[in-house]
């Protein structure tokens, strides 16, 4: 490295996606990298202790940013010989040139870089770079199961989970009302393939869900399972959910003996985004006939689901056929429960609707909009999410349902409410000074588990064609003496014709102009319009 510095080693198997970093530590040139890799592989015991060592070879060349020096290198073995899975891993090495003043310091930390950054353009550009190097890194059918068959998996996990007593079946509930009567049982066990099953139980499912959505997907492929494509996207058959985290389709096209079993009060649709999955209260995947298989499907699923989730999750599936349904409950990605039940136990219909699950985002939604007299736009709600909030598209509850009547509402967490009320704040003021460039605040709102910042309009994303419009937008702002911090284009919307600006948490506002505000904003923003 033409540059000593301190650097990072951040090690992901190409097989498996796993991540993990090495401690900060002096670099002076590759054999110090190739030194720092082999050591730091040795540490975690990440490969079989075979002849020949570990080899660590330069990829194609550095990849350089404007302040950072990022290298590529493979480390495996030296024989073929290695840990299952774990064949060749990516060292990233990340090395920081000393090239700050005296008392300045800079630390990477999982890729990401603590105050001070030496400018906000090069720190957008590093960050970047890491994160399109991770995706580059991992291999295009990277899944959460092992290479086995459904089969296989779904037998694997049956006995283990036999063999530590959690599977069980359900007893009933005495006097208690059933899933099915002998009529709708009768009509379900005459149905002959996976779709007829699932038009013939969604009437069924949408009263014992009464407060929730029962949305039909099982023509569409929305459960990811990897993070950069969707060759392998699976389609369980149906969600449970709120109104407001699916996103309506058309009817899928299918049988004349299915369509005889539908009626007009179907939905169909998907998970807006991969985001909101831990909003989902359960996954409903029906089989003609409960077997190993089946269960593998499910079991990928749930791990699924899991997968890259920022925070330990709760995943609930509903498997069923004509005659049972099985409960399977996972935890953080592993199968933790499983209860069998019968559609004409006594009971069966109180436990299925209680195994759905609540959602704290869902919570406080639902608290906004009641103290706020909102509904959400049913199948079309979703507008986006930031670092700590998501946004939906709202109504007034008894206001108009066009376009010009949309508004939008910001829910964070509790932890965030304060940071949402100094956005407000930012926002008003922002408004008060800009109000043609800046996106109205209505309300503000705390609630017991967290917060929401009603927004007067929704608009719609910049165009290309409109990027001269975006920077006349914040040549306004500055104008005004409002630095906005963070104006890139998912900051901006338009609105009727004009552009507005909205998430002002990184706003300044000075009487006087300052030219380093000034640069940091329209170098995010040029960097922003590279980028699309």
């Amino acid at each position: 490295m033409s540059n000593k510095g301190k650097g990072k080693v951040w090690v992901t198997w190409k097989s498996t996606g796993e991540d993990l970093f090495a401690k900060v530590t002096e670099l002076d040139d590759d054999a110090d990298v190739a030194d720092l890799c082999r050591s730091f592989v040795n540490q975690q015991n990440l490969t079989t202790t075979v002849p020949g060592g570990l080899k660590v070879s330069k990829a194609d060349g550095p990849v350089l940013s404007e302040d950072y020096n990022v290298r590529p290198f493979f480390v495996s073995p030296g024989t073929q010989a290695s840990t299952p899975g774990k064949s060749k891993a990516m060292a990233l090495v990340v090395t920081l040139p000393q090239q700050q003043g005296a008392g300045q310091q800079q630390q990477i930390s999982q890729g990401v870089i603590t105050t001070p950054p030496i400018s906000p353009p090069s720190y957008e550009r590093f960050a970047k770079l890491f994160d399109q190097l991770r995706l580059d890194l991992q291999v295009p059918n990277q899944r959460a199961t092992p290479a086995l068959t459904p089969a296989h998996l779904g037998e694997e996990e049956l006995n283990t989970l036999r063999n530590s007593n959690r599977v069980s079946t359900f007893g009933g509930g005495k006097g208690q009302p059933a899933c099915l009567n002998i009529t709708e049982f009768e009509l379900l066990a005459s149905q002959s393939s996976e779709s007829e099953i699932v038009a013939c139980l969604t009437p069924i499912f949408d009263h014992i869900f009464e407060d929730l959505v029962v949305v039909n997907a099982e023509e569409y492929t929305w459960l990811e399972v990897s993070t950069n494509t969707i060759r392998y996207n699976q389609k369980p058959d149906m969600l449970v959910c709120h109104g407001a985290i699916y996103q309506k389709r058309e009817a899928s096209k299918t049988s004349d003996a299915t369509e005889s079993l539908r009626t007009p009060y179907f939905k169909f649709g998907v998970l807006s985004n991969w985001v909101l999955r831990d909003c989902i209260s359960v996954i409903l995947e029906a089989k003609t006939k409960i077997d190993n298989h089946s269960f593998g499907e499910v079991i990928n699923y749930g791990r699924h689901v899991s997968l890259h989730h920022p925070e330990p999750n709760d995943v609930r599936i509903v498997l069923f056929d004509k005659t049972e349904f099985w409960l399977v409950t996972f935890a953080s990605g592993v199968c933790a429960m499983v209860t069998k039940c019968q559609w004409m136990v006594e009971g069966s219909r109180k436990l299925l609707k209680d195994f759905a699950k609540a959602s704290k985002w869902i919570e406080v939604l639902d608290s906004v909009c009641e103290e706020l007299d909102l509904v959400v736009a049913e199948g079309r709600a979703f507008l986006g999410y930031g670092s700590f909030g998501r946004v939906f598209r709202v109504f007034r509850r008894n206001g108009g349902r066009s376009a010009r009547d949309e508004l939008a509402l910001k829910i964070v967490l509790g932890v965030d409410s304060l940071e949402l009320r100094t956005e407000a704040g930012y926002l008003r003021q922002a408004f008060s000074r800009t109000p043609d460039h800046v996106v109205e605040v209505t309300e503000f709102k705390e609630v017991q588990k967290g917060a929401g910042l009603l927004l007067a309009c929704v608009g719609r994303p910049i165009l290309k064609s409109e990027f001269s419009s975006v920077i006349e937008a914040l040549a306004t702002l500055h104008a005004n003496h409002i630095y906005h911090g963070d104006p890139r284009l998912a900051n901006a919307v338009v609105a009727g014709r004009t552009v507005k600006w909205i998430d002002f948490r990184g706003a300044c506002f000075h009487p006087v102009t300052t030219p380093k505000h000034f640069l940091h904003d329209m170098n995010i923003l040029v960097c922003s319009v590279m980028s699309v």
